[in-house]
């Protein structure tokens, strides 16, 4: 089954609400399912919101089809009269949160990477609305009783486990607060959501730029700047994506230009995310001091292992009291060195951390991470990255070309399990999950990086037959362009490892 994930993607603002409904309404109890209305395209492939997907309209219809699904699902639980159990309350409330997360998954998924701002648009409005559903269902009173009131004793632990989750994330909602308060929570939430999403899509669209004359330009690798055309008078210009900003910030000598790319990258949305984030703050804040919580902080750790902000603070205590002598050492070390090529330098500056680490272990360790990029282009990084996961794992990745991408940048992978536990049971070689990579910039991605849960993996869909997982990589690495092997970085590597952890989790 899913976990509660409602709560979480609300906040995050990459969420999912049912529309028209009232918060903590019961739905009628004689009330007919609701049929799905959808266009056909959108239903040739109702797992993917980009397949077949044209105009707006069209996603819409999409998100629709979903969102009656699970209206439809919530009003078969509340129309059941028998003593509530698993199978007749608990499964159709799972089924109700995967159409939710479906939906919010890959509409975000497409606010974030679409190639057609139309889309990204429409994906941005969609995703509020679907929020609305999930902040609906989570303040829905009749569906936490009835929830509260299966007897879980004899069902197995990842069961129990499962609905007592649920149960505490519904209380985190607010669902037990009187109805003017529980409306006031879905008006926080949806306003947090909406706020989410303008400051994102404000950092994913204001892309800023910088210029470097030709003097500035020594110490950057040769690829790198054969990828930039030169102006008239010999200038490069520069953009803040990540595949340009490391580079500058790590191999130019030039400081005044590491400064300068410092500044625009960290400015990127500026002033216009500055009320964004004071509203978004002050928000969150009214919303956990309206569900009981000193802070936001206490609210959005009340369900993690942390516990609560008084937790983090302790934690965060004792990783500095561990870890400052070392790093104390070790920055002094490179100041230290830096002031032999910098005399009368006092600190290392924010934009220049980078640049002088790469510049010690040069040195220090006769480690020169330009010497090794060419043995990193992309194509082999993604190739190692994905052999050894195939070994660690017991799995076999194999393309899907035929599989529907929003970008035809994107690749579809199918993961096979070759596991021995597998082969002992007859199932070695079954397809177990699929994932695509976007791994280079375009306009108007995601500048970013992360991974991506797209379609749940479950047992109990209403077809009755299990549904794969399946996930996306969003990444900005260097090449995607004809001619650009896209050499990377040591760093870029590791990087690439870690993301790709995520993926398989």
């Amino acid at each position: 089954m899913l976990a509660p994930l409602f709560r979480r993607t609300a906040w995050l603002g990459m969420a999912v609400v049912v529309p028209g409904s009232i918060a903590g309404a019961a739905q009628p109890a004689a009330a007919a399912p609701v049929q799905p209305t959808v266009s056909a395209n959108a239903a040739t492939d109702p797992l993917h919101a980009w397949a077949n997907l044209e105009t707006p309209a069209q996603l819409q219809a999409w998100v629709q089809l979903h969102l009656d699904a699970q209206r439809a699902a919530i009003v078969a639980l509340l129309a059941q009269h028998d003593t509530p159990t698993v199978e007749n309350t608990l499964v159709p409330y799972d089924r109700a949160l995967a159409e939710l997360n479906l939906a919010s998954s890959e509409t975000g998924l497409l606010y974030s990477v679409s190639p057609q701002k139309e889309m990204r648009d429409a994906a941005e409005s969609l995703v509020q609305t679907i929020t609305e559903a999930s902040v609906a269902l989570s303040l829905n009173q009749p569906v936490y009783r009835a929830l509260s009131a299966i007897d879980a004793t004899h069902a197995d632990p990842a069961t129990r486990y499962y609905l007592q989750r649920t149960l505490l994330e519904y209380r985190l909602a607010g669902v037990d607060k009187d109805d003017a308060t529980r409306a006031h929570i879905q008006t926080l939430q949806e306003k947090i959501t909406q706020l989410c999403l303008i400051f994102g899509r404000n950092v994913q669209e204001h892309v800023n730029t910088i210029a470097a004359a030709p003097s500035e330009l020594t110490g950057l690798p040769a690829d790198f700047l054969a990828r930039h055309q030169p102006a008239a008078d010999g200038s490069l210009h520069f953009t803040t994506d990540y595949t340009d900003y490391m580079p500058v910030t790590t191999f130019a000598q030039s400081a005044a230009l590491r400064e300068r790319m410092y500044l625009a990258y960290n400015t990127r949305a500026y002033p216009a995310n500055q009320s964004v984030l004071l509203d978004l703050l002050a928000a969150r804040q009214e919303l956990a001091t309206t569900l009981g919580f000193a802070t936001w902080a206490d609210l959005a750790t009340a369900d993690q292992m942390i516990g609560s902000a008084a937790g983090v603070r302790t934690f965060l205590a004792e990783l500095d009291r561990a870890s400052q002598p070392g790093a104390a050492r070790e920055y002094a070390l490179v100041l230290d060195f830096a002031r032999q090529h910098q005399p009368g330098l006092t600190t290392i500056p924010a934009d220049s951390v980078t640049y002088w680490y790469e510049q010690y272990r040069a040195q220090a360790f006769h480690f020169d991470s330009q010497s090794v990029r060419p043995y990193f282009p992309y194509d082999r990084v993604q190739q190692g990255v994905l052999d050894t996961a195939a070994h660690l794992f017991h799995v076999e990745f194999r393309p899907a070309p035929n599989a529907p991408v929003w970008d035809a940048a994107v690749s579809a992978w199918d993961v096979y399990d070759r596991s021995p536990q597998s082969a002992a049971h007859g199932a070695h070689g079954h397809r177990i999950g699929r994932f695509y990579l976007d791994m280079h910039p375009r306009a108007g991605k995601d500048k970013w990086f992360s991974a991506y849960p797209l379609v749940p993996g479950t047992r109990n869909t209403a077809a009755g037959r299990p549904q794969i997982p399946e996930a996306a990589l969003i990444c900005n690495f260097p090449g995607g362009t004809p001619g650009d092997p896209g050499l990377m970085q040591y760093s870029d590597v590791v990087t690439f490892f870690h993301e790709f952890g995520h993926l398989m989790h």
